[in-house]
């Protein structure tokens, strides 16, 4: 009997600045530094040590996310909907 695939945690809040983080990223083609291993259907993949460095929003302005968030069921899915606008600073 096939049981279900569990997820990863995720939390619907974003962490604060200066938080150190590992971002995967994935290429078409194999970039000439360093550290990129062969992975999915041709491509290339590379784990990156980082920082959060802040948050912006799609307009390039600086945004403050809010702290004090109430976590209840009708918040966690208003505030994912709210933080899918916010795009992460990354110091590689």
């Amino acid at each position: 009997m096939r049981t279900a695939l569990r997820s990863l945690p995720v939390s619907p809040y974003p962490v604060p600045a200066g938080t150190a983080i590992r971002a995967h990223f994935v290429s078409e083609a194999k970039p000439k530094e360093d550290g990129w291993q062969p992975w999915i259907g041709g491509t290339w993949s590379k784990w990156v040590q980082g920082t959060v460095l802040g948050y912006r929003d799609f307009a390039g302005r600086e945004a403050m996310v809010s702290p004090f968030m109430v976590p209840n069921p009708v918040a966690l899915d208003t505030a994912a909907k709210e933080l899918s606008n916010f795009k992460i600073a990354w110091d590689v």
